[in-house]
């Protein structure tokens, strides 16, 4: 399957991927992990990956206002937001536990944060001990991911299915505010556990992935010219390259 239509028939993504070992978000470890986490959880911001440079961007919060000695940042829910302030501090308080006692490996995110305060339901401020400029952009990382009171996710996507260290199926969230306007929504999303890097070749060649993260040095040959632009046999079979280089992503259209 190589045209963007029959994917959109199948309504099915498919990628390769390392082994998820969680899907806490204080435990994401690995960018497989965060990979996983951010379908299903959402974080108080964003990261704008087609700007560029790269920028941040509201996520369930909108962009903090700082205080003038840059100490305090406070967020503010957006209008649509499915979660509260109060859901926020208690992801970010256990994410900082000061015994960790929750073994979580993203504390060190919340090392220069003093306090955590909820004045209202769609407010939260940060305190930190010393300026960071950093910080927003830490918001935005998996580790911040918010659950409800529940621990679910409202994220674009819910586990479906997990057969650990072979495959994980996620359906599409009905109730995720993100679709409104999205042309084309994949109803499912699927990671295939494939270590070896040839043999994520010859799936994508035989159009068992949709996407390849990575061209592996042994097929450079095969996919790129000197010129450093895409073979034109593979662009005529609908492939196409992201992410600014070669290496980055190849995905069929």
């Amino acid at each position: 399957m190589t045209l963007l239509t029959g994917l959109l028939l199948a309504a099915t993504f498919t990628r390769a991927m390392q082994p998820v070992n969680s899907l806490d978000p204080i435990l994401s470890q690995s960018a497989y992990d965060s990979h996983a986490v951010q379908l299903i959880y959402e974080t108080p911001l964003t990261i704008d990956y087609t700007a560029r440079p790269y920028r941040l961007a509201p996520g369930l919060c909108e962009l903090p206002e700082v205080s003038a000695d840059g100490l305090v940042y406070t967020f503010r829910l957006v209008p649509d937001a499915p979660l509260g302030a109060e859901d926020i501090r208690r992801a970010l308080e256990r994410l900082r536990d000061v015994d960790n006692t929750h073994g979580s490996c993203g504390k060190w995110t919340m090392k220069a944060v003093r306090e955590i305060r909820v004045p209202d339901p769609r407010t939260l401020t940060v305190e930190l001990s010393v300026r960071q400029h950093v910080f927003p952009w830490l918001m935005a990382m998996s580790y911040a991911a918010v659950a409800d009171a529940k621990g679910e996710g409202t994220g674009p996507y819910r586990l479906k299915s997990w057969r650990r260290n072979h495959e994980m199926v996620f359906e599409r969230n009905p109730d995720w505010r993100g679709w409104a306007g999205n042309p084309h929504p994949f109803d499912t999303v699927r990671y295939l556990v494939v270590d070896d890097p040839s043999t994520q070749w010859l799936m994508f060649l035989r159009g068992e992935l949709d996407c390849l993260d990575a061209i592996a040095r042994d097929n450079w040959g095969a996919v790129m010219q000197a010129d450093g632009t895409l073979d034109p046999r593979l662009a005529e079979q609908g492939v196409r390259l992201y992410g600014g280089h070669a290496a980055l992503e190849m995905r069929y259209i």
